[in-house]
């Protein structure tokens, strides 16, 4: 059997039912565009470790693929020939003797981020804007772009000012379908500050017209956030419209999903604990949010390097710095 019937006879349909829908689709277009075309005809039995070591340069080559993106294909190969092993087809995971292309911290892309009062003038631009409470609750929370729109008013309590991730809306074959959330830290009860509140009643009340206007045709989904006849916004909108308007604001170009890097670089300088943080984004581990974040914000190291010495030298450390 060649890697090519494996993978599309055997491995994406068991697969198809185990994984997110999302993770589905990202496999299977990876496999197709970059490894397929080259290695789908080559034996499993007789797969060896330069196949995939010539692959992954070829992907290097005049730069087509970041040793990121390098990595990924590595990583879905990896999973392809473990489920090869594990089912009998093969001895032996042949992407276990490769070494896949180390990514450092400076090929990783730069962190692009608002600083609050950009932050600030964007709010403010955006204060006629129907999705307002769409984009105060983003800057607020950090919540993913998905977790906005497939919020449901079900899962949103005022009066507690807390709401609940419960679902998400993802792209699949450029439709927009509900889902669940990414991991299971990413399904979360997050709370709310008194004025992304106050904009989520008015946003509530400005719906509740809507839904009187458009009468029987309304498509009562029970969103939070939607078109005006009620059906689901799709990502793809939400981000375009999120770019018109930073444009219109004249701020620094970045992405919709940098404003989820913006509350979480703004948390951390204004001393909110990393763990604290890490819990409001939904990360799986508080390692990645200091993996992602802490570099951004380098004054917290000198902070706590003065936070302990003052503990360890009490009024010595302050004689020394008047020196």
């Amino acid at each position: 059997m060649t890697l090519g019937r494996f993978v599309e006879d055997e491995w994406l349909p068991a697969r198809q039912d185990k994984i997110r829908p999302t993770t589905f689709t990202s496999h299977e277009r990876t496999l197709a565009i970059h490894v397929l075309p080259r290695l789908g005809g080559v034996r499993l039995q007789r797969l060896e470790p330069e196949h995939l070591n010539r692959l992954y340069a070829e992907l290097r080559e005049a730069g087509r693929l970041s040793p990121t993106s390098v990595r990924y294909v590595h990583v879905v190969l990896h999973k392809v020939l473990a489920d090869a092993m594990r089912w009998g087809k093969v001895l032996r995971n042949v992407s276990d003797s490769v070494e896949p292309p180390r990514v450092t911290t400076t090929q990783r892309a730069e962190m692009a981020t608002w600083t609050a009062p950009q932050l600030r003038q964007f709010l403010e631009h955006v204060r006629c804007d129907r999705l307002e409470a769409a984009w105060v609750l983003a800057a607020t929370t950090g919540m993913r772009r998905g977790e906005v729109i497939g919020l449901r008013w079900s899962d949103v309590d005022l009066d507690r000012r807390e709401l609940i991730v419960r679902q998400t809306v993802v792209c699949i074959g450029n439709r927009a379908h509900l889902s669940t959330p990414k991991t299971a830290k990413s399904a979360r009860v997050v709370d709310l500050d008194p004025m992304t509140g106050g904009v989520l009643r008015a946003h509530r009340a400005r719906q509740a017209e809507e839904r009187l206007g458009w009468g029987p045709a309304y498509s009562d989904t029970g969103l939070v956030f939607c078109r005006e006849n009620g059906e689901m916004l799709t990502p793809a909108y939400v981000t375009r419209r999120f770019q018109v308007l930073s444009r219109q604001a004249e701020l620094p170009r970045i992405r919709l999903h940098d404003l989820r890097h913006t509350y979480a670089t703004l948390s951390l300088q204004a001393g909110v604990r990393a763990e604290v943080v890490s819990r409001r984004l939904g990360h799986s581990r508080i390692a990645m949010t200091l993996d992602s974040y802490t570099h951004a914000v380098p004054a917290l190291q000198r902070e706590e390097a003065e936070r302990v010495a003052a503990l360890i030298f009490g009024n010595e450390i302050a004689v020394d710095s008047a020196r």
